[in-house]
């Protein structure tokens, strides 16, 4: 949880290069994710804000909005808005705002 009351999660996908069962799937696992969100934030939440250019095409935009809907309103903004929120995390924690955790990943 950032420190601003919100949950952030990135998934990168070239979803119009994708077959339509692997669209599906693809948005079913983001759906997941999203529900999953709701059972780590373990509070009320007002809203679910979607970005990213896959939003879009207007399927997808419906298969979402469909999936997630019940949780939540969904505000969806078909921008790249990643960089703005990295550039900004980068700076709270540069500002000792934020923790930065260091993870080690071992190569195969």
């Amino acid at each position: 949880m950032a420190d601003k009351g919100s949950f952030s999660y990135h998934a990168e996908c070239r979803i119009e290069d994708s077959s339509a069962d692997d669209k599906t799937a693809f948005l079913l696992a983001v759906a997941k994710e999203i529900g999953g969100a709701f059972v780590y934030a373990s509070c009320d939440i007002e809203a679910i804000i979607l970005t990213g250019p896959m939003l879009r095409e207007k399927a997808v935009r419906l298969n979402l909005r469909s999936r997630v809907g019940r949780l939540a309103p969904v505000t969806i903004l078909d921008k790249n808005m990643e960089l703005a929120a990295l550039s900004s995390q980068v700076l709270d924690a540069l500002k000792d705002k934020s923790q930065v955790l260091l993870f080690n990943v071992k190569e195969k």
